[in-house]
Formats: structure tokens, C-alpha cells, sequence
């Protein structure tokens, strides 16, 4: 179907050939189906990520945010779609920069998921945003726990083990914003070995991630009055940056240089 190439077009990281292909199914559905259809709705999700994933943000938060209203009146605030839709809402304001508003989105998601159990999947991947949250606002007290509290859950993985990894890397930032650095050594070195040895199986959003937690420790180094260890940290990226955007969209993209899938 169209809309089937097209996610395939998105997931291949083919956005150009994927956005006319998405935005014609979504308004056939609209139109056929009606604005609240499922169909409708999975596929406004659909063409929200593509857009996402071409750092055309100002476009994917207003296209999120409808489909959050629609998804939370078809299906409740407590249904899987509903929470990943916040969760994406929230992943949007994070790589806008605009950490505060991502915050806030994660926590109140956590609130409608804390005590379901059915609903374990979703309040993992709000806490690791909610982490990433804390870290980015340099509130690295708060976010030690949190990651200690993903890792207990899924620190045993297997089929990600690049995302235990990433977490373990977290938790060593998180203490070097303490100041904690003996104890943050190996979690860092050990981390960081396991993300390099897994970049292949890195998705393109986080591994947009991955290289602004990076940044982010270097910076955080050289503000402590650290710069070899910033530097040693430079010289070993894990993971090869995303391709340069169009010049079109260079103005409303964040720069990879500042850090932050």
C-alpha cells in the first residue's frame, strides 16, 4: 500500500521519497475513513515521525499534538498509542532544546503509567527520556535514580543491548555531574565500549543521541576544569554522524556540535 512503502521509504531514512507518499495517505484516510479512524490516526503518527526524522520539527509538534488530542479521546490517556504518542511529543521539544516543556511531557506520562503493569514497555522508554531530560536541565542527582531504576528493569536485555549500554553511559555521566568521577569511570569506559561495538544496531534517532551525550560529557568535563579527559573523550566517538541536511533546513535544526533519538 502507500502508506507501506512509504514508512518503509521513512525507516530506510529515505525521507524525501517518503513525505509525499505519507502525507497522501493520511488525508485519503481522513477523508475516507474520517479524522478519529485508528487507521487514520496510526497513520498521522506515521507521517509526524517522517517529518521528525528530517529535523522538521516545527511541522512534527503541531502534527503530534493533534494526533495526541485524537488518540486520548478515541482511546484514553492510558492506551499504548496515547502514551507513545507524548512520549514522541516529548522527544520533539527535547531536540527543539526546549528540555523544560520535554520534562514536563515525560513526567506526565509517567504519572498515568506508574502502577499499570501492562504498561511496563511504555514506562521504560518514559523513564529513559525522563533521564535524558535531567541530564540535558544538568539536574544529575535526580536523574541518577532514574537510570538506576530503567536499569533494573532491563539492564538483563538482550535484543538491545546498545540501548544498556547507552543507559550505563548515562549513569556515568550523571556522576561525573556529581563530581563522582572514581565511580563514574567504569561506568563509562565499559558503556562506552559496548555502544561502539553495537553501532550498527544503533536506530538513526538515537544515534543522534548518543553523539549529544557525548558532547554533553565532553562539555561537562572541560566545565569542571577537565579538558584531557574532554578531549580523550573527543577523540573516540562511537558512532558516525548523520548526514548534512539540505541548507534549507540548517536554520530550523539543532547543530549536532551542541550534543543530544
Amino acid at each position: 500500500s502507500m502508506r507501506s512503502l512509504g514508512v518503509a521509504y521513512s525507516e530506510k531514512g529515505d525521507v524525501d521519497q517518503a513525505l509525499p507518499l505519507l502525507k497522501k495517505s493520511f488525508e485519503l484516510l481522513e477523508q475516507t475513513l474520517g479524522p478519529e479512524h485508528p487507521y487514520t490516526l496510526t497513520s498521522m503518527s506515521k507521517l509526524a515521525l517522517c517529518y521528525l526524522r528530517r529535523d522538521s520539527l516545527d511541522l512534527a509538534l503541531p502534527l503530534y499534538k493533534k494526533a495526541l488530542e485524537r488518540k486520548a479521546k478515541v482511546f484514553g490517556l492510558e492506551h499504548r498509542d496515547t502514551l507513545n504518542t507524548m512520549h514522541n511529543i516529548a522527544t520533539t521539544y527535547y531536540m527543539q532544546r526546549n528540555y523544560t516543556a520535554a520534562n514536563d511531557t515525560t513526567v506526565e506520562a509517567l504519572e498515568i503509567v506508574s502502577g499499570l503493569p501492562d504498561l511496563s514497555a511504555s514506562q521504560q522508554d518514559l523513564l529513559r527520556s525522563h533521564a535524558s531530560n535531567l541530564l540535558a536541565l544538568k539536574k544529575y542527582s535526580e536523574a541518577e535514580p532514574v537510570i538506576r531504576k530503567w536499569l533494573e528493569v532491563d539492564e538483563s536485555m538482550t535484543d538491545k543491548t546498545w540501548l544498556v549500554h547507552y543507559m550505563r553511559f548515562l549513569l556515568g555521566h550523571s556522576l561525573c555531574g556529581q563530581q563522582k568521577y572514581d565511580l563514574a569511570a567504569p561506568f563509562l569506559q565499559d558503556a562506552f565500549s559496548g555502544i561502539a561495538s553495537q553501532r550498527k544496531k544503533i536506530p538513526r534517532l538515537m544515534e543522534r543521541r548518543v553523539i549529544e551525550s557525548l558532547a554533553d560529557l565532553m562539555r561537562l568535563y572541560r566545565d569542571h576544569g577537565m579538558p584531557e579527559e574532554a578531549a580523550k573523550w573527543g577523540r573516540r566517538l562511537p558512532v558516525n554522524k548523520p548526514k548534512s541536511k539540505p541548507k534549507s533546513q540548517m536554520q530550523n535544526t539543532p547543530a549536532l556540535e551542541k550534543g543530544r533519538e
